[in-house]
């Protein structure tokens, strides 16, 4: 859903609209930042998408889908994140952060400092660079 749409519509039901769109990502959003532990799974095209990086910036605990792309940086299974193919696999992921809090919080750290180095926009543009000038000078 769009917050342009309602916005221009302007009634009474837009306004309505509006809301209830408003709150269900409020709410979701609320969720997310209540939760240490996170599940993603792929999207239409098979990819992790912005939501996997949305987890990694709030140090979340994140079990997914086996990925079907790379990504800069360090970001490694078991280390930032714990894998799934099934949906006891899932469950068995969650109960492993559930009740290892070491573990827990070790992924929550990794994930925090993962950011930190590769996530953050202004380290994105940053390592951008620093792979173009790399291309550059073995070319």
């Amino acid at each position: 859903m769009s917050f342009v749409k309602p916005l221009y519509m302007g009634a009474k039901n837009g306004q309505k609209k509006f809301s209830r769109v408003f709150r269900i990502k409020k709410n979701y959003l609320k969720l997310i930042l209540d939760a240490n532990i996170c599940v993603t799974t792929l999207g239409v095209v098979g990819s992790n998408g912005w939501k996997m990086g949305e987890l990694i910036a709030g140090s979340k605990a994140i079990v997914c889908e086996k990925r079907r792309y790379s990504v800069p940086g360090n970001f490694t299974k078991d280390r930032n994140y714990l894998e799934f193919s099934t949906t006891d696999e899932c469950l068995y992921q969650v109960h492993l952060l559930v009740n290892n809090p070491e573990k827990r919080h070790e992924i929550m750290l990794n994930n925090l400092q993962y950011y930190h180095a590769s996530l953050r926009p202004d380290m994105l543009v940053w390592n951008t660079i620093k792979v173009i000038f790399d291309h550059m000078n073995h070319e």
